[in-house]
């Protein structure tokens, strides 16, 4: 497990420590004291640079841009990488880097994200064919993203960039010069929007008719002690439903007294989140499971619930978890799984804006704050 992380230079983090980890840790703090980022963080880490993983956090935080296009000319949008570093920064020497402390068995891991100075010799011929670049068009000095991790199987990859931007035809090339190769670890990233029905349906497949598929049922139960069965719908059209804005699709339930199957948007947001949490728990085994606002669309009656769930299948399936909150709810609830056994299992990590690490709360700080009714938020 990592028992301690630094974040250097990525986006509000000047300097960032977070020690003292356990096997489940919550993170709290103040609006933009940086709980998300950090979290992208260690999607980055965990991911050893693989396209989708960047693809993932831009979108979602909407640092796109849309260039001018001539008349007739498709519509393109590129990304705006400055974004990622602190102050916003894009200039030759510009970098942020993530990197842990594990245990004495475990490696350490660090990914490195930097801008540099890059000639035609240092690009690869596949960005320059990408670009339609031929003979001396391209000379330089340009500027360019370098990508670095410790992983022997990962070299580290400069991408020009076009402009000060990230074209996503780049990236591309940069996943097919990845083919093969895995992340350094596996992670499963919960946003608070949860996952695309895509992304539930391709990972329900490879949770259908094996044991996990009674943990996913388990944990719907928590919410609609009814439900017998569940099931994915027309798994091929899931992208064609959530293009058209039913991003509830693709999911059937059974209930015990209804007759026929109901769409699972039927029974409102919080079924969908935990169908998310319970399906990403099965997919991050031996890894790193990452949820943002963890209680979203759930009801405080039910968080112990939520945390037995999370707790007890992170040991299960050997995971370490880290999740987010504003809920004093959730973290009130979180002293139901602070037994002595969890000393060094639990721990909560508050954010401070302007502090170079975070204040750690142990089990039986969390246990004390909830009894006596203390605000560690």
């Amino acid at each position: 497990m990592i028992k301690s992380l630094k974040i250097t230079g990525y986006r509000g983090f000047k300097d960032l420590e977070m020690g003292h980890l356990g096997r489940v840790n919550l993170l709290v703090g103040k609006n933009n004291s940086g709980k998300t980022s950090a979290l992208e963080a260690m999607s980055l880490l965990s991911s050893g640079y693989d396209p989708s993983a960047l693809m993932r956090i831009v979108n979602r935080r909407g640092e796109i841009v849309f260039p001018e296009v001539q008349q007739g000319q498709q519509l393109r949008q590129d990304i705006d990488i400055s974004h990622l570093f602190h102050e916003h920064e894009l200039r030759s020497g510009t970098s942020f880097e993530i990197a842990t402390k594990a245990e004495n068995s475990i490696p350490h891991k660090k990914v490195i994200y930097s801008i540099v100075d890059v000639n035609r010799d240092q690009i690869h011929p596949h960005y320059i064919a990408t670009h339609g670049m031929a003979g001396n068009a391209l000379v330089g000095p340009y500027l360019g993203l370098k990508l670095e991790t410790l992983e022997p199987s990962q070299p580290f990859s400069i991408i020009p960039l076009s402009k000060r931007l990230l074209r996503p035809e780049d990236l591309q090339v940069l996943n097919n010069l990845r083919q093969g190769q895995k992340s350094p670890v596996n992670y499963q990233l919960v946003s608070t929007e949860s996952l695309l029905p895509m992304e539930l349906t391709a990972a329900w497949n490879s949770v259908v008719l094996t044991p996990e598929e009674d943990l996913v049922t388990k944990a719907l139960r928590y919410l609609e002690p009814r439900i017998e069965r569940i099931a994915a719908v027309s798994p091929s059209l899931a992208p064609f439903f959530y293009q058209q804005g039913v991003s509830r699709s693709g999911f059937k339930v059974k209930l015990a007294d209804v007759p026929d199957p109901l769409p699972v948007g039927t029974l409102g947001d919080g079924i969908w989140r935990m169908l998310a949490l319970a399906i990403a728990i099965t997919r991050a085994r031996d890894g790193v499971l990452l949820v943002d606002e963890i209680d979203t669309g759930l009801h405080y009656s039910i968080m112990a619930d939520m945390w037995k769930l999370i707790s007890g299948s992170a040991k299960e399936f050997n995971i370490q978890v880290f999740a987010t909150t504003h809920s004093y709810d959730c973290i009130h609830s979180l002293a139901s799984i602070c037994t002595p056994d969890s000393r060094d299992e639990v721990t909560i990590q508050r954010l401070e804006v302007g502090k170079a690490s975070t204040v750690p709360f142990s089990a039986d700080e969390i246990v004390s704050a909830a009894k006596n009714y203390i605000e560690v938020r």
